[in-house]
């Protein structure tokens, strides 16, 4: 699942429809849908997204990087080789944390990373941890990670 979707997030494409967006909004109103084709379909963009950036944030780890926002992170990968010109487009979906108790550090966390919190994984933010300040990664995105969750019971339910 996620060399899948790290791949096609590596491509350069622009959906005509916002499918993350519009998901995460249902899921976030709790509006209800009596359609279980439809239930799957949002799990399932659910389970992309988490794993999008479940991947986003283990390649910022290994390549060193500091933690920028998105449009900083493709200028980055652009310069390894890694086609990411279409990632600021969207940037307003991406939901990134901000280094809490350090007042002075305004930076973004790039990609996503609070879906660690679903590894056990603490999250620190980069740029206050080199600095050796005590930072940490405060924001838990409780329904995607609940998404992830359902549509991974109900794939091994189906598998055994």
């Amino acid at each position: 699942m996620a060399l899948y979707n790290g791949h096609t997030a590596m491509k350069s494409y622009s959906p005509d429809v916002p499918l993350e967006s519009m998901a995460l909004d249902m899921q976030e109103k709790n509006i209800p849908t009596e359609d279980n084709k439809f239930d799957e379909l949002t799990l399932a963009i659910g389970a992309r997204c988490h794993a999008r950036c479940q991947l986003e944030f283990e390649f910022a780890k290994e390549c060193n990087l500091v933690m920028k926002p998105l449009s900083m992170l493709g200028n980055r990968l652009n310069s390894v080789g890694v086609d990411g010109s279409n990632w600021e487009k969207f940037e307003k979906d991406v939901l990134v944390p901000i280094c809490a108790p350090i007042r002075e550090c305004t930076r973004k966390v790039q990609a996503n990373a609070f879906v660690l919190g679903t590894f056990g994984i603490i999250v620190r933010c980069l740029n206050c941890y080199e600095k050796l300040k005590d930072s940490v990664c405060f924001y838990n995105h409780s329904i995607l990670i609940e998404m992830y969750a359902r549509f991974r019971r109900r794939v091994l339910r189906g598998n055994q």
